[in-house]
């Protein structure tokens, strides 16, 4: 579960951010959150921060997908894109910013900024660039069997066994399964899902929402 999510729900609530510094070093936390809320440790400039970005179409796309096979979403996707993209009122949004702020980093030693793409297109490769990254030394076989473990298929698998509980506050009830939570993972998704107004309508609020940040994302 992320961090900003909460460890125990119930009237023993207790968020991650506040039970992470207890667990055991080296710890690994996941997070949905802007760059500016991130620990003070990590922007003081202790640890290290991997930042995965994709692509927005087909983020956009995921995200309304998993809402809606958690039943915590009745909106068409016109009206998420309405409310998602342009009224920028939903959670970790506005996305550019979001991304701005983590892409302004790509020049320092401390953060790893990865495109989703460019993973999908040479999983192994990313695999090393994370390990190098870590100072991690791993043995070609390793390496292999990470990159099975990886594939949207496995994760499934495994996820379909494990499960996945709720986050509280959601509206989510009992686990999300895995279906809700991998999808397809591949690229180029959202072109069975916007009509051709919507994208051009997109395309146009993307360019000038991007301009000058000098990101170039794969849509396919």
């Amino acid at each position: 579960m992320p961090l900003e999510f909460d460890v125990i729900p119930g009237e023993n609530r207790i968020a991650r951010y506040k039970a992470a510094p207890s667990w055991k070093s080296p710890r690994v936390l996941v997070t949905h959150v802007p760059k500016r809320f991130l620990p003070n440790q990590l922007l003081g400039g202790k640890g290290k921060v991997i930042s995965v970005i994709r692509n927005l179409k087909d983020s956009l796309v995921s995200y309304y997908h998993f809402l809606k096979g958690n039943r915590v979403n009745t909106l068409t996707f016109d009206e998420s894109l309405q409310r998602y993209l342009y009224s920028e009122k939903a959670h970790f949004t506005p996305w550019f910013d979001h991304v701005a702020e983590y892409w302004s980093e790509r020049h320092s030693q401390q953060y790893l900024l990865l495109k989703y793409e460019d993973m999908k297109a040479d999983t192994r490769g990313a695999v090393i660039q994370i390990a190098d990254f870590l100072g991690r030394v791993l043995s070609d076989e390793v390496i292999d069997k990470i990159v099975g473990l990886v594939t949207v298929k496995s994760m499934k698998e495994r996820y379909n066994v494990a499960g996945e509980l709720a986050a509280p506050g959601t509206g989510m009830k009992g686990k999300v399964g895995a279906p809700n939570l991998m999808r397809k993972g591949i690229v180029g998704d959202w072109k069975n899902t916007f009509t051709v107004a919507q994208n051009e309508k997109f395309d146009e609020y993307y360019r000038e929402k991007m301009a000058g940040l000098n990101l170039k994302l794969d849509f396919l």
